[in-house]
């Protein structure tokens, strides 16, 4: 870090309307002194910058031009005394005939100093003229004039950083507090989900035993409710595990390594091997470049949009899931393409949101999570997910994650 001569605040910019104004302010001052050059100068720790200046022809200097300190500037001196400083002829004061400015043709020099409501030093307002100019009690006030102008200007800026800065400050507790509810409220979540899973089994373990042991004596009535009980609990059970699984999304904290995609495509083929059977469909899977991540979750991400693809599909079209994989350099961008029913347009955003059901349960059995998990987990990955799809046709889910 670098050492500053002064007290200065570099981290606060001026807004550019501000600089702008001070732009016109200085137009206006060279035209008044009848000077070529009118300057706001602004300090750094190891240099001076001309922040702003008059926009004349002949103006020798530049906006941004830095100079080093400790060169003996005119400038400098005004910092370090906080005063005017006037100098009628430079190259008849041996103090002042070496001075940088001079070189540059600037041999009269009329300056004060510009700070901070705080009392750290910002820079110097100043004129320059060629050849020996005396500068007048009314050119002198004219300055001073200036001076409070833009010291006026800086107080604004400053109480309007310090105004965001405590904004900024108040989101960053309210964000905290936000971030640690949502954990404690996710540990909760996944505790409760794991506490729920031993009495679904247990409603669904005994409701099965009704229908076994009990089918026989019970008439049409009965067992359309027994129907109901079983099919409830086989339901709620699902619920939980996904639940579960939602939750394990975010307590997983397995670091990253490389993803073996023949081990992961060959897990995910036995995970819906069943489903392709049942629905007589097929999953073509392309290849895919090496990349870093969570295989179990990667696993689920795929388990899901596949499993989606095959059971949504359209009444009499056998369903067919396309894996794709394009290699973007410092990301991979995988398509999961499938020929069912498609998504309208309104619910493309809404399809991610847990317990989204667009669908009877009779028509397409679900919890509602599973596309709530995929995008858990792609973020979790530092990615994003998002469809594309042609109602009555097809659907897309594209996902990015960085290569890692």
């Amino acid at each position: 870090m670098d050492t500053s001569k002064y007290d200065i605040l570099d981290a606060i910019e001026i807004p550019a309307d501000v600089q702008d104004a001070w732009q016109e302010t200085l137009d206006i001052l060279a035209q008044v002194i009848g000077v070529p050059a009118a300057l706001i100068m602004r300090v750094h720790p190891r240099e001076i910058e001309v922040f702003a200046l008059s926009s004349n022809d002949d103006n020798v200097y530049e906006k941004n031009e830095l100079a080093p300190l400790d060169t003996g500037l005119y400038c400098e001196t005004v910092m370090d005394t906080r005063e005017e400083l006037h100098i009628p002829d430079a190259l008849a004061d041996p103090d002042w005939e070496a001075n940088p400015d001079v070189k540059l043709g600037m041999t009269s020099y009329l300056g004060l100093p510009l700070t901070w409501p705080t009392g750290e030093i910002f820079g110097t307002i100043c004129i320059l003229d060629r050849g020996p100019h005396a500068y007048s009690d009314l050119e002198r006030k004219v300055l001073e004039q200036f001076q409070r102008l833009i010291m006026g200007n800086l107080a604004n800026v400053f109480e309007n950083h310090e105004a965001g800065k405590r904004s900024r400050q108040a989101l960053i507790k309210t964000l905290d507090r936000l971030t640690q509810s949502l954990a404690e409220l996710e540990r909760i979540s996944y505790i409760a989900s794991h506490d729920l899973q031993e009495p679904a089994r247990s409603v669904v373990t005994h409701a099965q035993l009704l229908s076994k042991r009990y089918q026989e004596h019970l008439d049409d009535e009965g067992h359309e409710h027994l129907g109901y009980l079983v099919d409830g609990a086989r339901r709620m059970s699902a619920l939980v595990k996904d639940l579960v699984s939602y939750s394990r999304v975010t307590e997983r904290h397995t670091a990253f390594q490389s993803v073996d995609m023949a081990s992961l495509k060959e897990k995910v083929f036995e995970d819906i091997e069943s489903l392709i059977e049942e629905t007589g469909g097929s999953v073509e899977f392309g290849e895919v470049p090496a990349f870093t991540g969570d295989p179990m979750l990667l696993r689920e991400l795929f388990h899901h949009l596949v499993c989606n693809g095959l059971k949504f599909h359209r009444p009499g079209v056998v369903p067919e899931v396309n894996i794709k994989a394009h290699d973007d350099g410092a990301e991979v961008l995988f398509s999961v393409c499938d020929n069912g029913i498609g998504i309208e347009a309104d619910y493309k955003d809404k399809v991610f949101d847990i317990f989204a059901r667009l669908h009877a349960g009779k028509a397409y059995p679900g919890t509602g999570i599973g596309l709530a998990i995929c995008k858990r987990i792609v973020e979790r990955h530092g990615g994003r997910i998002w469809v594309d799809s042609e109602p009555g046709e097809w659907s897309c889910f594209r996902f990015i994650l960085p290569r890692g």
